[in-house]
């Protein structure tokens, strides 16, 4: 099943490696201002290690499908020591979902692998990267709460503002991170494929970040009066 989930899934990701353009949006909120969102019931948050978050791998060798193709980035990113893993855990011990944060030295280090993926992270910032919530809890609002547990925690630790770069066309990410406060900073990642070479770069485009925003979230385009 997996083998015939993958193949159906490839043919598309290898069309956009041929000639394609993706815009992501880089995305903000003051930690001071966040949204609490609660924890579902029997969840806790901890903090981890990259390193001891193997569940990712294990997932990995049952998963299908776009699920596959993702935690196959997951796992490398896991191994290439992206900084703590915050995780949502069950009363069993099960990860319901999972993040990684960034610091400014962890992503001047994940540059050197991965050029053109990270903005700029400031010294009293923080990047949220790589989240993921197992299937059995999708759709019961894990995602926005782990996400606003990260938030505080940041901010309790000094941290002045979180940010986080999503795909435009992942809405149900950037409708997560807009439940806990964030909103689009003006800046878009613009990623492309040309013969399957991957470039990037960081180009202000605040009009067009709120339109793809509010696309997302259908809404009317949203008005922000001030970047965060």
């Amino acid at each position: 099943m997996r083998a015939t989930a993958v193949a159906r899934a490839a043919p598309r990701k290898l069309a956009g490696r041929v000639w394609s353009t993706r815009p992501a949006l880089v995305v903000a909120v003051d930690t001071g201002a966040a949204e609490h969102v609660p924890l579902v019931d029997g969840l806790s948050v901890a903090v981890r290690p990259s390193a001891e978050l193997v569940e990712i791998g294990a997932s990995l060798a049952v998963a299908e499908g776009a699920d596959y193709l993702y935690l196959r980035g997951l796992e490398h990113m896991r191994t290439s020591d992206p900084g703590d893993a915050h995780v949502a855990v069950a009363g069993d011990g099960a990860i319901a979902a999972s993040l990684f944060v960034h610091d400014a030295a962890t992503r001047d280090r994940l540059e050197l692998y991965a050029p053109g993926i990270y903005p700029p992270i400031a010294v009293d910032e923080a990047l949220t990267e790589g989240v993921y919530c197992w299937p059995s809890w999708r759709g019961r609002g894990v995602t926005p709460a782990l996400l606003s547990a990260t938030v505080a925690r940041l901010g309790r630790l000094g941290i002045r503002r979180a940010l986080a770069v999503i795909d435009a066309d992942n809405t149900a990410s950037l409708r997560a991170f807009s439940r806990v406060g964030y909103l689009p900073t003006g800046t878009l990642r613009v990623g492309r494929y040309r013969l399957n070479r991957w470039s990037s770069s960081f180009v202000e485009r605040a009009r067009l970040a709120d339109d793809l925003w509010s696309e997302a979230l259908g809404r009317p385009r949203a008005n922000v009066p001030s970047r965060l």
